[in-house]
C-alpha cells in the first residue's frame, strides 16, 4: 500500500510549508484539512517541480508519510506508474490572496500498483472500535463514538468533580462529535423510529467519512477514488459506531417494537379507510373512495440501500 500524493499546481514548496509549517488555508481550499487534521510538516514529504507535472504544470507533490514513517517507493511524478485525477477547488482563496490559474484545481495520484489501505492512511492515534469490510474490500477499524447509554471509546481523561469525586470526561477535541452522534444512536435505538433504516444519502456519507476519519487520514477526495462507503457499508459503518454489536439484543428488541408500531399504524389506516369508503356515497362511474397516487409533489428520502445492520454487521 502506498498513501495517495497530492499535486499543488503552481504552487511552491515555500507557499505550502512556510517557515517548515504546513499552510493550512491552503489545505482548507483543497479540501484535505480534515483528511491531513494530524499532520505537520515533518510528517508529509514534500517535492517540488520545476518541469511538467500532472496536467503539464509545474508545482508541489505533498505525501502524508505512514505511521511509520516509509515513504512510498514511488514518491514523484510517474505516469506509467500511477493515475492522478485532477479535482476542481471550489475556494478561489487561501490566506486572503488569490490562488493563480492552475493553482485552482488539485490533483490526486494514487498507485496503480500499490494502492491506498486502511495501513497507510491510519493515524498515529487508533481509536479502539470494530473492524468493518468497507468497498475496497479491506477491513477498516469503526470507532465507537457514542453507544445507547451514552458510553464512548473515545480518548477521555481522569478528573476530580465537585466533591472531589474522581470521574472521567472525555477529551474536550472529541465532545463535539460525541454530542453530535445522538441522532446516529437515536436512528438504531429510539423505539418511535421507523423499522426500514433510510437515511438522505448526503448525511449517511458525511456521518460514516467523519467517524472513519477519526482513525484515518480520509476525507472526499479519498472517498471518490477509493470507494470507501456506499450503499452496501454505510449502515454497518453507523452501526459499528454506536456499537450496535454489543448491545445486539437491545436492537433487536427496539426492532420488533418498531415493526409492531408500523402494523398498528397501518391497521388503524386500512381501517380509517375502510370507515370512509363505507360512508362515502357512489359515484357516477362506480368508483368509492379510489386513492390519489402520488403526483410530483410528492417527496420521498433519498436512502441508500442496505437494510438492517442485523444483516452482516460488524
Amino acid at each position: 500500500m502506498a498513501p495517495p500524493l497530492y499535486f499543488f499546481p503552481a504552487i511552491t514548496r515555500e507557499q505550502l510549508a512556510p517557515a517548515g509549517k504546513l499552510d493550512r488555508e491552503l489545505l482548507i481550499t483543497a479540501d484535505l484539512a480534515g483528511a491531513l487534521a494530524d499532520c505537520e510538516a515533518g510528517d508529509c514529504s514534500l517535492m517540488e517541480l520545476s518541469g511538467a507535472g500532472p496536467g503539464g504544470h509545474s508545482g508541489t507533490i505533498l505525501c502524508a508519510l505512514p505511521a511509520d514513517q516509509r515513504a512510498p517507493t514511488r514518491l514523484g511524478y510517474y505516469p506509467d506508474f500511477q493515475t492522478w485525477t485532477e479535482v476542481t477547488l471550489e475556494g478561489p482563496e487561501a490566506a486572503g490572496r488569490p490562488l493563480p490559474a492552475a493553482g485552482r484545481s488539485l490533483f490526486v495520484g494514487l498507485d496503480n500498483e500499490h494502492p491506498p489501505g486502511p495501513g497507510c492512511l491510519a493515524r498515529k492515534r487508533q481509536i479502539p472500535g470494530y473492524d468493518v469490510e468497507l468497498g475496497d474490500g479491506r477491513p477498516w477499524t469503526v470507532p465507537v463514538i457514542r453507544d445507547p447509554k451514552d458510553a464512548s471509546r473515545l480518548p477521555s481523561r481522569w478528573t476530580y468533580g465537585p466533591g472531589r469525586k474522581a470521574r472521567t470526561t472525555l477529551r474536550a477535541e472529541y465532545r463535539a462529535v460525541w454530542e453530535s452522534w445522538g441522532p446516529v444512536v437515536q436512528f438504531f435505538f429510539d423505539p418511535t423510529g421507523s423499522p426500514d433504516l433510510a437515511m438522505g444519502i448526503q448525511e449517511a456519507m458525511d456521518r460514516c467519512l467523519r467517524v472513519l476519519a477519526l482513525n484515518y487520514r480520509v476525507g472526499p477526495h479519498e472517498q471518490s477514488l477509493l470507494d470507501l462507503v456506499g450503499p452496501d457499508t454505510w449502515d454497518v459503518i453507523l452501526a459499528a459506531s454506536v456499537d450496535l454489536p454489543g448491545f445486539r439484543d437491545v436492537y433487536d428488541q427496539v426492532h420488533q417494537q418498531r415493526v409492531q408500531r408500523a402494523e398498528d399504524e397501518q391497521k388503524k389506516t386500512e381501517q380509517a379507510e375502510a370507515t370512509t369508503m363505507k360512508n362515502s356515497p357512489a359515484t357516477g362511474d362506480g368508483a368509492c373512495g379510489r386513492s390519489t397516487p402520488a403526483g410530483p409533489g410528492a417527496t420521498a428520502s433519498a436512502a441508500p440501500a442496505g437494510g438492517s445492520p442485523g444483516g452482516g454487521g460488524p
